[in-house]
């Protein structure tokens, strides 16, 4: 039997009480939901060529950029996946690009995600969200 759903007011307080966060995880984890909006955004990342851009630009760091540690590198595809953040009017903000695939541009431009793909993932956490919480008036 599903837990019932929780009940979250149509206008939450932001940022979002811990306490409701917590059970939001939970609520998800129990239902399934991490587990479903993991796969389709691994699923979307992988299909996009995001997944083989990223690995692609770590191995030419570690051989060619001078990095010899995961941490290094990890903030140099962070830095680059997130180039761009706050630009106006370029479609380029927090790290995502407006076209249709998941690898733009070719080089760098590679490490930001597609709007495609931050789109696929938006939809199934909405439909995950959903399945486990009500929206009361009020």
């Amino acid at each position: 039997m599903p837990a019932p759903p929780l009940i979250i007011p149509s206008k939450p307080p932001t940022p979002l009480p811990s306490s409701l966060r917590s059970d939001l995880n939970s609520l998800l984890l129990t239902s399934g939901g991490i587990d479903r909006i993991h796969s389709q955004l691994l699923s979307s990342l992988q299909t996009s060529g995001w997944t083989e851009a990223v690995r692609n630009f770590a191995l030419e760091q570690f051989r060619e950029g001078g990095k010899t540690t995961f941490e290094e590198v990890m903030e140099v595809v962070l830095r680059e996946a997130l180039r761009g953040e706050g630009e106006e009017g370029r479609g380029k903000g927090k790290g995502v690009e407006s076209g249709r695939g998941g690898v733009e541009g070719g080089g760098r431009e590679g490490l930001r995600v597609s709007r495609r793909v931050v789109d696929e993932g938006l939809e199934v956490v909405r439909r995950e969200l959903e399945d486990v919480v009500e929206v009361s008036e009020g």
